[in-house]
């Protein structure tokens, strides 16, 4: 990343590919790794790694995506001049090397009835304080195995101030082991 003051809490859901050898192999002390004693469901174990954090913003990326370069110091950037509370980008769809944006346009005047009619935010580009959580204790809940992004910032929408850059700034990889692809009967019964 362009901007270099962050950290990276590595939160290890019982991988079985070998991650500690690789992070543990990365000499970057802004790397914090843990590891969970059982498996969780995922939006517990993005809560505990949450708790984790030091800084004042937080920031999420699976690791089968990826960012751009700029990504952090353009959204930080947005975050302070409008002194919003959460940001979110365009981003970009890759689908078996065919690439597409997922959204040309973020002109809405009601976010909360844009979640509910047509969920513009992708987890990987959202930036937000992180006194939401640990301040306001607004966090993921722990119910969900899939739409648990989706409830939150629904729920962060009444009541916290969201800014939009629709340059796409991440890149979502689409594959056989997404988890929504995979459980889609688990997504229709937790909407």
């Amino acid at each position: 990343q362009s901007h270099t003051n962050f950290e990276i809490i590595f939160y290890d859901n019982q991988s079985t590919d070998n991650t500690y050898k690789i992070i543990r192999n990365i000499k970057d002390n802004r790397i914090k790794y843990f590891k969970t004693n059982k498996f969780l469901k995922l939006y517990e174990a993005r809560n505990l790694a949450i708790k984790e954090a030091k800084g004042e913003f937080i920031a999420f990326l699976d690791i089968d995506d990826t960012w751009e370069k700029n990504k952090l110091e353009l959204q930080l950037d947005l975050l302070k001049k409008n002194n919003s509370d959460i940001c979110f980008t365009n981003y970009w769809i890759n689908k078996n090397n065919d690439i597409s944006l997922f959204r040309k346009s973020f002109k809405f005047e009601n976010l909360k009835k844009e979640i509910l009619n047509n969920y513009p935010i992708g987890i990987l580009t959202v930036v937000m304080r992180s006194s939401i959580f640990f301040e306001k204790n607004f966090y993921f809940s722990n119910d969900y195995n899939i739409i648990g992004d989706f409830d939150l910032f629904f729920r962060l929408s009444e009541k916290f101030k969201f800014s939009c850059l629709d340059q796409p700034l991440a890149t979502y990889f689409v594959h056989n082991q997404n988890l929504s692809i995979r459980d889609l009967d688990i997504e229709i019964n937790e909407f």
